[in-house]
């Protein structure tokens, strides 16, 4: 078991609230990150997810059913 400090657990917080689809803007707030700049820099692994959802979603959308 790896030890954690507080610091992974903030981490780990915020990559839960925004792998879970919360708004980036809430959790930047939420972290209190001056400017929404900083969130996205140090979480941007996780918007990885999010575009293959995006591209999942607009081929379902554009095979129109077939």
């Amino acid at each position: 078991f790896r030890f954690c400090d507080i610091h992974s657990l903030r981490h780990l917080h915020a990559s839960l609230l925004i792998n879970a689809g919360i708004d980036v803007v809430a959790v930047s707030g939420d972290m209190g990150h001056s400017v929404v700049g900083t969130t996205l820099n140090l979480y941007s692994h996780m918007f990885q997810e999010a575009r293959i959802r995006n591209c999942d979603a607009i081929t379902e959308a554009l095979n129109f059913g077939t």
